[in-house]
């Protein structure tokens, strides 16, 4: 997946100018599918766009990295930085009906938690951050 920090006096502006989706009621750390659209609102790609502490993260499309990357950098004003982070970051996506009961055995017990929805945790394990989402579309 290619992944995208988004930051600046006016990232929040910049990227619900660039995506379908109401990013204005996100709070960290909440997540929201969305599509990034072109000018006449044509999907480019589809998306999960997150609001942390103090920045916005983008995640698409391993395929379309290169043309989604190079579509928010046309965009961006001079008080936002689009800085690609695909290569320092890691992504594991577990889908299937049984995808929760085989996170709770191999992490820890609380991916049923329905606050796990609004993607509530953020904890280190093995000495390194490690955000987890359930997200759903």
């Amino acid at each position: 997946m290619g992944q995208f920090e988004i930051t600046g006096d006016a990232a929040e502006s910049f990227v619900s100018h660039m995506i379908s989706a109401r990013v204005s009621d996100l709070v960290a750390p909440m997540a929201r599918y969305s599509l990034l659209l072109n000018e006449k609102g044509g999907i480019i790609d589809d998306l999960f766009v997150y609001r942390l502490q103090n920045s916005w993260w983008i995640v698409v499309n391993a395929s379309n990295r290169a043309v989604d990357l190079e579509w928010f950098r046309s965009h961006v004003p001079s008080n936002v930085s689009v800085v690609d982070r695909s290569d320092d970051t890691y992504m594991i996506a577990v889908q299937g009906p049984r995808a929760i009961e085989l996170l709770d055995k191999i992490q820890y017990s609380g991916f049923a938690d329905p606050a796990l929805l609004l993607g509530k945790y953020l904890h280190k394990r093995y000495s390194y951050p490690l955000r987890s989402y359930r997200l759903y579309w």
